[in-house]
């Protein structure tokens, strides 16, 4: 049901007003999808805060969102997830981006639920992120919150202990016709990349094999390991020094 809601399959309801999410492109699909997901963590009782910050290509700027699961810690784990779609050139506003990233954000607020429920355990401050313009921004949303989060981590004196993005999380290769066995049916875990511009380099080996512990124990999918670069909001974390 979540990724049919934010993939506009099905209407939402926000206060009174109930509407599709068909397209976060436009400033009109992203403000429709910005005030789903503020009722959605703001129901969980998390306290929400909206990041605005300045866009050169789009005159109404830039908008990322923060919900915080306070934990017996200040120290901090990020779960960021851009919401921006896009589409072929010309038809931008006709592509729901169900996967792209509509099932990594239903992980973010199925996560955010289960997390709800545990909150007594967590050691840690839990801070759920969507984030802007990672599709046509050049990560710029997701460099805006690193900005933000590393000089307020310095300011109240926390750490930021680790992030996760959960970047298109649901592909069905059944449905398109690409796989034919279980065995192809991958959790693909990216814990290394480096980035062609900077030539900088990263790898945080110990993070990405908790994650195939965790899916071995958990699932009967083949874990796939590589590394990425610039293209997708992870590394906007990584530029900050958090695996």
């Amino acid at each position: 049901l979540l990724v049919k809601s934010l993939g506009g399959v099905v209407p939402v309801t926000v206060g009174n007003e109930t509407f599709s999410i068909n397209e976060r492109y436009s400033n009109e699909g992203k403000i429709k999808f910005r005030k789903y997901w503020t009722q959605y963590m703001t129901d969980l009782g998390l306290q929400v805060q909206a990041l605005p910050y300045p866009s050169p290509e789009n005159p109404a700027g830039g908008v990322n969102l923060e919900a915080v699961l306070p934990g017996t810690s200040a120290d901090s784990f990020v779960v960021i997830v851009h919401y921006d779609s896009i589409g072929p050139e010309g038809f931008e506003t006709s592509n729901p981006g169900v996967d792209d990233d509509m099932t990594g954000m239903a992980i973010e607020l199925e996560t955010a639920r289960l997390f709800v429920k545990h909150a007594a355990e967590l050691n840690v401050t839990v801070r759920f992120v969507a984030t802007d313009e990672e599709e046509l921004g050049g990560l710029r949303g997701a460099r805006a919150y690193a900005s933000y989060i590393k000089q307020k981590s310095v300011t109240d004196g926390f750490a930021l202990v680790a992030a996760v993005d959960d970047e298109q999380t649901g592909w069905n290769c059944r449905a398109d016709g690409v796989c034919s066995n279980e065995a192809n049916l991958k959790f693909d875990i990216f814990s290394c990349g480096s980035s062609m511009r900077t030539g900088a380099s990263f790898n945080y080996a110990a993070m990405g094999d908790a994650f195939a512990a965790i899916v071995a124990k958990y699932s009967p999918l083949h874990v796939s390991r590589g590394c990425m670069g610039e293209n997708s909001d992870h590394f906007a974390m990584w530029e900050i020094g958090v695996p």
